[in-house]
């Protein structure tokens, strides 16, 4: 799902399928990124990567944020149930270990 695309802002943000937010495009990327695209593992990371697409005077509109702010649990959370104890174990989520 895209939270927007450039016939609307600057900026092309979509949750991409390989499990982060993804900002297409990207015209404030580092010079390693050979594809010049963003990716975020966290909601926290795209909105405030956001933020410096807006401190350079580009057009992310307030929909954005609230939509991925909204969406931070489905995009993010990992349900325990889902994993074994092994394919925890040593995972780090925010800085946090992850163990049983």
């Amino acid at each position: 799902m895209s939270y927007c695309r450039f016939m609307e802002a600057d900026v092309y943000v979509f949750m991409d399928t390989g499990g982060f937010l993804n900002c297409c495009a990207c015209n404030i990327t580092d010079d390693e990124d050979q594809w010049g695209s963003f990716h975020a593992f966290s909601t926290v990371e795209m909105i405030d990567h956001l933020n410096t697409h807006r401190m350079l005077g580009q057009h992310v509109p307030e929909s954005v944020f609230k939509e991925i702010e909204k969406d931070d649990q489905k995009n993010f959370m990992v349900k325990v149930d889902d994993w074994s104890q092994a394919d925890l174990d040593g995972w780090e989520v925010d800085g946090r270990s992850i163990s049983y």
